[in-house]
């Protein structure tokens, strides 16, 4: 971890747009509006109250859908999940289970615009 912890990110998302979604081969990045996460697990998207998994066919575009919604709060269960909430009810929830088969290392990286940064594990 270095210069910011989990509860000052948790504010600092707070109002906050997804401005945009970038799929790479094995990892997912999603910046809000200059803060960046970097997700090595692939998160659900609730929309609607569905749920959307990486292997799901609408997947992608239920994901790139959440483009420019505004982040309402960010709820962080230690060990259990990391949900990010949009003002409009909808969702991404990543597992922070650790029995997870999918995590091999760090769950995912924070940077925030200044580019201080913190490691999910």
């Amino acid at each position: 971890m270095n210069d910011i912890n989990i509860t000052d990110w948790l504010n600092e998302l707070a109002g906050e747009k997804l401005s945009s979604v970038v799929f790479v081969m094995d990892y997912l990045q999603l910046d809000f509006d200059g803060n960046r996460y970097t997700m090595y697990i692939w998160p659900e998207v609730i929309i609607e109250e569905k749920v959307f998994h990486f292997s799901g066919e609408q997947y992608r575009n239920k994901l790139c859908a959440l483009i420019t919604q505004v982040v309402k709060h960010v709820v962080y269960k230690e060990r259990q999940s990391l949900e990010i909430h949009f003002v409009d009810g909808n969702q991404i929830r990543l597992s922070l289970n650790p029995n997870n088969p999918d995590i091999v290392a760090e769950i995912g990286i924070y940077t925030d615009a200044s580019e201080a940064w913190m490691v999910l594990e």
